[in-house]
């Protein structure tokens, strides 16, 4: 539902120019509370109008995704640890153990998305790799068991400190509140900057952190075909949890304006795009036990489905109209501001 329009000034480009509303409910954990969302007409990023004050109550433990390893089904964990298990083997060399090629034919019909953009090699076995916005640690779990020497997380949401038996610790709190002598190769912001007020300090926090040479990947939604198709029904929303979301015009300023310089584009959109937004379309939140995420015997069945939206969604990301994208950056050696692209969002 489209609301009257704005004029509050574009969280990342600052512009105050006129921005339609959107009303967009909660459906992740069908909650089914309404937010405003509105969209720059200059750089195109869509944006939250009004945080809520209590944000924790969006990050339920045994609810959202990130934040919950224990209550999953049997059946669950075992696809994960397949899924794991083989994406982050493929870093290091392909392996003929029955597990990780059991792990490949499933990531094959179902991705796991957390995971996916390890494939493009923007990271190594021995780089020391800082997960900003990690949940309870899941995919790093996986990296410290299968030999990645140097990695931690940092979660604002977790309830407390987690140490695990092989290692890994994930600390409670933001990039900000961890010690200035640490020192990192890869900062990763996998879907978890769009969850950040105050994405520019956020960025700034992080490169206090870097190493010379080291880059940061900052992996989330983006504003594109899906968005223009499903508006408020696209699911990459997440309303209210998503505050922000880029185009690549947007993520160009943000980078400048923290200092950094955007070095690499690579849209990684799947076939969830069109499958989990059609669902809301339908009114099934992604709580609710029909949906495509809680029951893997139905998407399994759906498989001819997947197969179809995979193919739109690998001609989207060659397009560059992908509604994912990983963006790589590295400090910046200018001081130009980066001009846009000239696209019209309105």
């Amino acid at each position: 539902m489209e609301a009257p329009q704005s004029n509050k000034a574009c969280v990342i480009c600052g512009s105050e120019a006129a921005k339609k509303r959107f009303v967009v409910t909660e459906r992740q954990l069908g909650l089914g509370e309404k937010f405003t969302y509105l969209q720059c007409s200059k750089c195109g990023c869509l944006q939250i109008e009004s945080i809520p004050k209590d944000m924790e109550k969006y990050y339920q433990g045994d609810s959202y995704y990130s934040m919950s390893l224990s209550s999953r089904g049997n059946l669950v964990r075992l696809l994960n640890a397949l899924r794991y298990s083989h994406r982050i083997r493929s870093l290091t060399g392909w392996s003929w153990n029955p597990y990780y090629m059991l792990g490949a034919m499933v990531e094959s019909v179902l991705p796991l998305d957390k995971a996916l953009f390890l494939k493009f090699g923007l990271i190594h076995k021995g780089d020391r790799i800082l997960d900003v916005g990690s949940g309870v640690g899941e995919l790093l779990y996986y990296m410290k068991s299968q030999g990645f020497p140097d990695v931690q997380g940092v979660d604002l949401y977790v309830p407390d400190d987690i140490e695990y038996p092989n290692g890994l610790r994930i600390t409670k709190g933001e990039v900000s509140d961890l010690p200035p002598e640490s020192q990192f190769d890869v900062i990763m912001f996998n879907h978890s900057l769009e969850h950040v007020a105050d994405p520019r300090k956020a960025l700034i926090s992080a490169g206090r952190l870097l190493a010379d040479d080291g880059k940061v990947i900052v992996r989330l939604p983006t504003a594109y075909y899906a968005w223009k198709t499903y508006r408020e029904n696209w699911f990459q929303i997440d309303a209210p949890r998503h505050y922000w979301i880029p185009t690549v015009d947007s993520m160009r300023i943000l980078a400048h304006n923290a200092g950094f310089e955007l070095v690499e584009s690579i849209f990684d959109s799947s076939y969830a795009q069109f499958i989990v937004s059609q669902q809301y379309e339908n009114g099934v939140s992604m709580a609710d036990g029909r949906s495509f995420s809680r029951n893997v015997i139905k998407s399994l069945a759906d498989l001819p489905r997947i197969l179809h939206y995979q193919r739109l969604a690998k001609q989207l990301n060659a397009e560059g109209r992908g509604d994912q994208c990983i963006f790589v950056l590295q400090r910046s050696i200018t001081s130009t501001l980066p001009s846009a692209s000239g696209m019209n969002y309105s």
